[in-house]
């Protein structure tokens, strides 16, 4: 075996071809990149200035479904009267859906949304 047809990451086990990637690394080597942890969030790059008013205006971008289900904190801010077809039970039944969001536990410091 040459070294062309070996994995790229470790060059000892034999390499995976792929006729669109090509040369890929093998498989006890993918094995293993799947098990390292992705971070959730990129890295942004901004300005404090605009990760301020993001934190000041936060309740601004509340949208009131979220796949599929109401949003529970777009009731709390907005109410109901601007969601056509709402029914009681949809109210009722309405869930928090930013609450896995980053910096959803400060929304409610924000003064964005009611005008």
């Amino acid at each position: 075996m040459n070294q062309k047809n070996k994995c790229p990451q470790c060059c000892k086990e034999p390499a995976l071809i792929d006729k669109v990637y090509g040369i890929l690394p093998g498989k006890n080597c993918q094995e293993s990149n799947a098990k390292v942890s992705r971070p959730k969030m990129g890295v942004e790059f901004t300005s404090d200035n605009v990760r301020s008013e993001r934190k000041e205006y936060g309740k601004s971008i509340l949208q009131p479904y979220i796949g599929g289900k109401l949003s529970k904190e777009y009731i709390e801010e907005y109410g109901t009267s601007a969601l056509a077809n709402v029914s009681k039970r949809d109210i009722r039944e309405a869930q928090y859906v930013y609450k896995d969001e980053l910096n959803s536990h400060n929304l409610h410091k924000s003064k964005g949304g009611k005008i």
